[in-house]
């Protein structure tokens, strides 16, 4: 099984680059003072997080990753 390193580019805007890093690596929010964690997409498929921008994946689930990205748009 091989692995493919993701790359976001520095001049993708700051808001694009936030919204990925929250759907890849997922985000906490509190309601009511309870606080509800959301998994993140790359935690679900095995993947990583190499450096701030720069992830690994499995190569056999690249294509569920692009899938679930278009879904999010």
């Amino acid at each position: 099984m091989g692995y493919i390193v993701i790359k976001i580019s520095q001049n993708t805007p700051r808001v694009i680059r936030n919204r990925l890093y929250k759907l890849l690596m997922g985000t906490t929010i509190t309601i009511g003072g309870r606080r509800y964690r959301s998994v993140g997409l790359i935690k679900k498929i095995g993947g990583g997080l190499l450096s701030p921008g720069v992830y690994i994946v499995p190569s056999d689930k690249l294509e569920e990753l692009i899938e679930k990205l278009r879904e999010k748009n």
